[in-house]
């Protein structure tokens, strides 16, 4: 139960830390909106590897998915491209996190 917890916790602060980033890029506070991404990554980082041991089915069923937005991600990094990097924040890893934060209540029921 301990274990859930603290997942639940560590998603509720990467959620707050994409969101403030997301903030900061939009209204281009880029250093600020940088380094509260660098804490969400860790955050994402921290969660993956506690998620991972878990043994919950549908959180593992969203790896490939996950893999994918990472991977457009990465590209957009590399192209140094904040707008795309803020939309696939804004629109694709916060959604995909606030689903699991879902599953990982209804998992802990």
């Amino acid at each position: 139960m301990m274990e859930k917890i603290t997942i639940e916790k560590e998603i509720h602060t990467l959620k707050a830390t994409l969101l403030e980033s997301i903030k900061h890029w939009r209204i281009g506070n880029d250093l600020i909106g940088y380094e509260t991404f660098i804490t969400s990554i860790e955050h994402l980082e921290l969660i993956i590897n506690r998620l991972e041991k878990s043994s919950n089915k549908i959180i593992h069923a969203q790896w490939n998915d996950l893999l994918l937005i990472l991977q457009r991600l990465h590209q957009l990094i590399q192209q140094q491209d904040v707008i795309g990097i803020t939309d696939v924040l804004e629109f694709n890893i916060l959604p995909f996190i606030q689903e699991w934060e879902e599953d990982v209540k209804v998992d802990a029921k």
